[in-house]
């Protein structure tokens, strides 16, 4: 018996201009051998509809477009054969073809955990961060800005970062403050981590009594020639000058979560939260219940409460960092979760899920898996917000060729095991995952509509903003 085969509902091979498929009947099962993965059934749906896959650990809704398709499906078999069920909603009732016509399979496969390197690639086509030397432009089309921002004497605050033009405008580009460009920073300093962008870096103070009596400060960039924009608003980042009261975790706190500063902790939360409003045009906060996805200790959950939200719930796997939410912020309410789906929270019960840098740490069957439980979490029309790590952040990581390649290769790298003592219930769960926009676009189609990717949302990690359908 091979890995994979179809036991039922798959009918002869046939050809056409592109080369065998396979019809798939309204119900199909598939037999898999004692692997964990990901099974990935690629091919055309003839009409709009759903796929409901049962599996070992899930039932997971597919909706399905008519056109090329990709349909990935976790599978954790323990190493014990399994049965994989896809029953398909909708078929196609050919003329003078009695068969029910569901979906024309190309190729069925799995995907194993873990990276395959191809063994091979020239080193001079990666820099020494892991970007395709000749890719630098591209990857950094609409621009980038990098900061980070730390509080000094006097009420004065010290920041410092990077600030990429976009490619269609390589022209100087000036900070701004709450719209007004800053005075008293250096532009055009060379960094060594950012070598392969040029002289980009910048660095300067900032005197925050010129922002008495304001909330915060939004800090962006326009061209120094005309005032026009130059980075995308949703690059822009908050320092908070109100609703920062809450108590804030103690440093082995924020380590589990990769952050050991209290000012960068507060800044990339606050940052993260600010922009929510315009990328979902959200009337009344009051109104939505919002689900913070890996809250962690607390970094994006401080700030939702301060904004005022109707309703927040926070979940994680790591049960130091949940306890410490639930003893240090009220007005929102943590549980423990459990790694393995589902959690306890009741399907269709929140309007919003965000999810900072949770799928950067899930292998490529969780992420899935996962994926599917924010689907039943969401009210219908609900939409979801969160990180991944993209082009950005491998133009910061030290990949080594084969990686790089691998990476290139598949769109999802595995670079093993993130040993932070989030994943105690489970070592070996927390990983560090990238993938690449492509990937995401191609697989996650499946399990929500892909509404749009903001490149560098979240400092060098791009948001992907999803909705679940009526």
């Amino acid at each position: 018996m091979n890995d994979i085969n179809y036991a039922t509902g798959a009918y002869d091979p046939e050809r056409d201009h592109e080369g065998e498929f396979r019809w798939l009947a309204k119900r199909v099962e598939i037999q898999v051998a004692g692997l964990e993965g990901v099974l990935v059934l690629t091919g055309e749906s003839p009409v709009a509809g759903l796929a409901v896959v049962q599996t070992p650990q899930a039932t997971i809704n597919v909706r399905l477009n008519p056109g090329p398709m990709t349909i990935p499906i976790p599978v954790r078999t323990n190493g014990h054969p399994q049965t994989v069920i896809i029953e398909f909603t909708q078929a196609l009732h050919a003329p003078e073809d009695p068969r029910t016509l569901s979906f024309k399979a190309r190729t069925l496969s799995f995907r194993r955990p873990g990276r395959q390197p191809d063994g091979g690639g020239d080193a001079a086509l990666v820099s020494g961060k892991g970007i395709y030397a000749g890719a630098v432009s591209t990857t950094f089309a609409q621009g980038w800005l990098r900061m980070h921002a730390t509080m000094a004497q006097d009420r004065q605050l010290r920041i410092s970062g990077i600030l990429v033009p976009p490619i269609n405008r390589r022209e100087p580009a000036a900070l701004t403050a709450n719209g007004e460009v800053l005075d008293k920073i250096s532009y055009g300093l060379f960094n060594p981590d950012y070598a392969y962008l040029g002289n980009v870096a910048f660095e300067g103070i900032v005197d925050l009594t010129r922002f008495e009596g304001q909330e915060g400060i939004r800090f962006g960039s326009v061209f120094a020639i005309d005032g026009l924009r130059a980075t995308p608003a949703h690059q822009d980042w908050y320092w908070p000058l109100s609703g920062v009261d809450a108590p804030v975790p103690q440093a082995e706190n924020m380590q589990r979560i990769g952050s050991t500063e209290r000012d960068w902790f507060l800044f990339s939360g606050a940052s993260f939260v600010e922009k929510l409003d315009e990328v979902f045009g959200i009337p009344n906060r009051k109104n939505v219940h919002v689900l913070d996805w890996g809250c962690g200790c607390g970094r994006l959950t401080r700030h939702l409460i301060s904004k005022g939200y109707g309703r927040i719930t926070g979940i994680d796997i790591d049960p130091v960092n949940a306890n410490w939410c639930q003893a240090n912020l009220p007005g929102a309410d943590f549980s423990l979760v459990s790694t393995d789906i589902p959690t306890p929270l009741p399907s269709g019960s929140v309007d919003l899920v965000i999810g900072h840098s949770v799928f950067t740490h899930l292998t490529e069957a969780d992420q899935f898996l996962w994926l599917s439980e924010l689907n039943r979490l969401l009210k219908p029309g609900g939409h979801a917000l969160v990180t991944v790590m993209t082009n950005f952040s491998s133009a910061i990581e030290p990949f080594d060729v084969d990686a790089y390649m691998a990476f290139q290769r598949d769109g999802f790298l595995d670079v093993g095991w993130q040993e932070d003592g989030v994943d105690s219930q489970k070592p070996g769960f927390y990983r560090r995952i990238f993938h690449t926009v492509d990937y995401v676009l191609r697989h996650w189609s499946a399990y929500f509509e892909v509404c749009a990717t903001l490149e560098g949302y979240s400092d060098h990690q791009n948001a992907i903003v999803l909705r679940k359908l009526q």
